[in-house]
């Protein structure tokens, strides 16, 4: 397990002393984005928003996780219309 892997465990952790703890919320958020788990990672900066609505760390990686998790789906979609693009060439030219 990395890092980031034993973060999100002790967090747990932490979460269960302490649920009412927006920056605990937001570490763990921080760590999912880490991981790469955006939408883990949205969820629990949500949860720190909604327990602390001024935590403006928590707003500020919110709205950049939420873009990052638009960002990769529109980069998929892309990649896909390249690749049936592509396909599509290759059986023209096989004729």
């Amino acid at each position: 397990m990395g890092e980031h892997g034993k973060e999100t465990e002790c967090y747990q952790r932490a979460l269960e002393l302490n649920p009412k703890n927006a920056d605990i919320w937001y570490n763990m958020g921080v760590a999912h984005y880490e991981l790469g788990e955006y939408k883990k990672a949205i969820e629990y900066q949500k949860k720190a928003v909604e327990i602390d609505p001024e935590h403006a760390f928590a707003w500020l990686f919110l709205k950049k996780t939420e873009n990052n998790e638009i960002t990769l789906k529109l980069i998929k979609e892309i990649l896909a219309k390249i690749s049936d693009q592509s396909h599509s060439k290759s059986a023209l030219t096989q004729k």
